[in-house]
């Protein structure tokens, strides 16, 4: 407003200086010469110390007639000063009430050349510097002054208006209007002794920079008014201004009394290098107790709406220095457009959001050299979506606050179907550190087919963010830190177990472990490291479980690849394979898991074995290869091979369906848990509900009989008795019971196996029995009988006992055995005749007999 101002002490200045230059001349030439005035003199030259006149005529008829073609008049040291206004209105005054006509050309003053009028009461001036001219009454005390125009030649003002002067009270009135280039205004001037008030308003004009060039105001207010702010058309709404004459006759304004308000129309506002103007349809510029004030109506900045925006240049006149202060109030997201304007003043909030928001920046820029910049962002946050970095969030409330290099976050209210959270912290700028306290009331992470696998309720669970020369971040609840360079992301998880908890519907079921993750887009990630898992479905020989599984692998949105032990197991989950390379599998366990979650969904599982065997609950399928089909549904079938021997796996439901055709000792062995059957060959089939009962029939071709407790404590009872020991002959020796074909048949509960049918031929002997083998308690009762060839009839007689030996009808001979007792010393006995009777002997012979 100091324009204002320069305004008002131009048009003061102007008033001094003619009145000045006029009493001046008056009073140098008048008083001297007032005696012979009375009679008229005409002088050509005159002189007098440094004053000149040339042509002077001066005649008193009833006032005086003063005229002079040129005058010289010396400069003088006093100033014109307001406290002489008085004097000057009353000397005024004196030449209204003696002089009727005077006419002063060229009159050389301060080097300057005047030419002064006056004629029934029309006065005339001009100078190099301003031209008046204007009608000049007095009634009694009062002078009344018509100012027809007072032109400034240096700023090119034209002035008109009224004045009226009291000397006896000393009271000044002065009104008008004044024009400017385009620009036209009013004004009004009141001095009451020593107090002066001054008032300034005009129309619309649109040249404010050649306005304010013509008065000296300081550099950052025309920067401001002429730079920053650019407006169509600017109007001078009201400029007030009261001051005082002091003791010295100096006018002293009062600038705390300034009170003035100018309308800009559609105006643009460069608040800063670098960032786009703020487009407004009105701007009202107030000045009022010191602060110059910006208020904006209807913002708009690329489109935002910022109403409510406001630019306050405070402290603008004192000792204290000038301070801008910018008060924006946008609804906008808190996206690019609003980060330049915060990067204009090198400041970047690391948080955006996409969706509208309400929110404040205050900036305060003291208008000094290196001076700090304040710089506020505050804002209540609707609902939409917030970003903190690159991750969204789905926001239903909060408040952010940027303040002191700090972005406070209060009460950030977090939810959508997946999370409801809430979170406060703070931002440090400079120090570029996060620190989040949330409270998660809900969290549920979904796969793609809607099952959880993160899931937590109302856990207290704080993050520390760490973006300096990296972005780190740390869950130190969790035990898990993550650090993303501009290669890649590398996130740490030392203790699984920490993070377990909240895992759910795991593809593997482990316990603990550790495992780094890497990633560059988000997208696709590979893993290493070690996990631990609960369920022993992988194992070496001898039943050596993995536990600990060294393991890497690879991760995207269609596929999971793991690879482990040195690559002898590995998984693809989008084309639903599993490969083991000697490597052994526990089918069962493997099933009951979950592993199979790696398939996808309605998407059959395929497991490739190579050296690898099968395990299922008791049965071991011994292979050099197998392939197996997990089918959605929970049904598997597998095909195994051993050198060239077919085995065949199938489980519906609760049922299993094992099939061998033909195998040797060597896969049979592990299948059935029973060595004593060697060479040979055999046919084994396994049907039933293992949890219930099992069917089995084994069909035996070849082979030997050897090596197990109950056929060691069989032969060694044979041989302690005489009578007996010839049945050591036809087939039963150390060497085994050697076989020519059979067929055993059996069911098999969960703690006990029923031996059925046992039918064994041999080259010179036959068995049969049957039994029950306690699994539970470790116990047998089995019982045989052992048939000899007719050839064998004539050492009967030999026999001292004989109620245990019956003789057939073809002088076959046949001898009962009972085996009885622990599995680790079963005992043998013979069994009497009854017993061997009730054996199926006859299946024995119409099996065997062919």
């Amino acid at each position: 407003m100091k324009e204002k101002t320069n305004i008002s002490s131009h048009v003061i200045d102007a008033i001094k200086e003619v009145t000045k230059d006029f009493l001046i001349v008056l009073f140098v030439i008048t008083v001297p010469l007032f005696i012979y005035l009375k009679i008229g003199i005409s002088i050509d030259k005159f002189a007098f110390k440094h004053y000149k006149v040339d042509g002077l005529y001066i005649k008193l008829d009833k006032k005086f007639i003063l005229k002079a073609k040129k005058i010289h008049i010396p400069k003088t040291k006093a100033k014109p000063s307001f406290g002489s206004v008085e004097k000057t209105f009353n000397n005024i005054k004196e030449v209204l009430d003696f002089f009727e006509y005077i006419e002063l050309n060229d009159v050389e003053f301060e080097n300057n050349n005047l030419t002064i009028l006056y004629s029934d009461h029309v006065f005339y001036l001009s100078s190099k510097e301003y031209e008046l001219s204007s009608i000049i009454h007095k009634n009694k005390d009062i002078i009344d002054a018509n100012i027809t125009n007072l032109h400034i030649n240096r700023s090119n003002i034209d002035i008109y208006g009224s004045l009226s002067y009291n000397t006896k009270y000393d009271i000044l009135n002065t009104h008008g209007n004044f024009s400017f280039l385009d620009s036209n205004g009013t004004f009004t001037m009141v001095k009451d002794k020593k107090d002066l008030s001054l008032s300034l308003g005009s129309g619309n004009f649109t040249q404010l920079d050649k306005l304010l060039q013509a008065w000296k105001i300081p550099h950052f207010i025309n920067v401001w008014l002429v730079d920053k702010i650019k407006a169509k058309s600017y109007k001078l709404d009201y400029f007030n201004i009261y001051a005082s004459i002091d003791k010295n006759g100096a006018l002293k304004a009062n600038f705390k009394t300034i009170n003035a308000k100018a309308v800009l129309k559609n105006v643009d506002i460069h608040f800063k290098d670098g960032v786009n103007s703020l487009n407004a349809k009105e701007v009202d510029i107030i000045y009022k107790d010191n602060n110059l004030s910006f208020d904006i109506y209807k913002p708009l900045y690329k489109g935002r709406d910022l109403n409510g925006s406001k630019v306050v240049i405070s402290n603008l006149i004192g000792k204290n220095s000038a301070v801008l202060n910018i008060d924006l109030y946008i609804n906008s997201p808190i996206d690019k457009e609003v980060a330049n304007i915060l990067k204009a003043y090198h400041l970047k909030l690391p948080v955006y959001t996409k969706s509208m928001q309400k929110f404040h920046i205050y900036i305060k820029k003291p208008l000094y050299p290196k001076s700090h910049i304040e710089v506020i962002v505050d804002s209540n946050l609707s609902k939409g979506k917030f970003y903190i970095g690159q991750v969204p969030l789905e926001i239903n409330s909060g408040h952010i606050k940027f303040q002191n290099k700090k972005l406070k976050l209060s009460n950030i209210k977090l939810k959508n179907n997946i999370y409801n959270i809430k979170t406060n912290g703070d931002i440090d700028i400079t120090q570029k550190k996060v620190n989040l306290k949330n409270y998660i009331y809900n969290l549920n992470i979904k796969d793609k087919n809607k099952n959880k696998f993160i899931s937590i309720h109302n856990k207290k669970i704080p993050i520390k963010i760490d973006y300096k020369s990296y972005i780190g971040i740390s869950l130190p609840t969790l035990d898990i830190n993550l650090k993303k360079t501009k290669k890649q992301t590398v996130i740490t998880i030392p203790k699984i177990s920490k993070l377990l908890p909240y895992l759910k519907n795991l593809p593997l079921n482990i316990y603990d472990g550790q495992l780094k993750i890497y990633t560059k887009n988000f997208i696709k990630y590979r893993f290493e490291g070690v996990l631990k898992w609960k369920d022993c479905f992988f194992y070496q020989k001898h039943n050596a479980c993995f536990i600990d599984i060294p393991c890497n692998g690879s991760i995207d949105n269609k596929n999971f690849q793991l690879y482990a032990f040195d690559k002898k197991l590995y998984i693809n989950s989008a084309k639903s394979i599993i490969k083991l390379n000697n490597i052994n599998i526990d089918l069962d366990k493997f099933f009951n898991a979950n592993l199979k979650k790696v398939a996808k969904e309605h998407t059959k599982t395929y497991i490739y074995g190579n050296n690898s065997n099968i395990k299922y609950k008791n049965y071991l399928l011994v292979t050099d290869s197998y392939d197996i089909t997990i089918y959605p549904d929970g049904h598997i079938k597998a095909i195994g091979s051993l050198d060239n021997d077919i085995i065949k796996f199938d489980k519906n439901g609760k049922n299993i369906s094992i099939k061998a055709y033909r195998v040797t000792d060597k896969m049979l062995h592990p299948l059935i848990n029973f060595d004593g059957l060697k060479q040979g060959r055999y046919t084994i089939k396994i049907e039933g509900n293992p949890d219930k009962e099992l069917n089995g029939e084994i069909l035996v071709e070849g082979g030997v009989l050897k090596d197990f407790k109950a056929y060691s404590n069989t032969l060694a009872f044979i041989n302690s008795i005489p009578a007996l020991a010839t049945f050591s002959n036809p087939g039963f020796s150390s060497k085994g019971y050697i076989i020519k074909e059979g067929m055993i048949t059996y069911r098999k509960t969960k703690d006990k196996i029923y031996l059925d049918s046992i039918y064994i031929k041999g080259s010179s002997a036959n068995i049969a029995g049957k039994g029950i083998i306690d699994l539970k308690n470790r116990t047998l009762n089995i019982s045989l009988a052992i048939q000899v060839a007719k050839d064998f009839g004539k050492v009967i007689s030999k026999i001292p006992i004989v109620g245990y030996i019956l003789m057939g009808d073809d002088q076959s001979i046949t001898l009962g055995l009972k085996i009885k007792g622990s599995l680790d010393k079963p005992k043998v006995k013979t069994s009497v005749a009854k017993d061997i009777l009730s054996l199926p002997l006859d299946m024995l012979k119409r099996t065997f007999g062919q």
